[in-house]
């Protein structure tokens, strides 16, 4: 799939070392390529809009958000 910058998109695992996980929505931020592989800078949010920080993924880590899907609160 093409993502675009500033597009919001889920988690689909979690990451390790970090508060985020899987399910968890973020905002790409910067797309790059490497080794002809893409790679999203994600930036997380709180519910309140204060940022939570970032994280760069592959793309087999992220989907984008569905129109049968429900947005939830989880404390980290």
């Amino acid at each position: 799939m093409e993502y675009e910058i500033y597009q919001e998109i889920a988690l689909t695992k979690n990451l390790s070392k970090t508060r985020f996980k899987k399910g968890d929505i973020a905002t790409i931020i910067e797309i790059q390529e490497k080794d002809g592989k893409k790679f999203y800078t994600l930036e997380f949010f709180s519910s309140l809009g204060d940022s939570l920080g970032t994280h760069e993924v592959e793309e087999n880590f992220i989907m984008p958000l569905l129109p049968n899907s429900i947005v939830c609160m989880r404390i980290i």
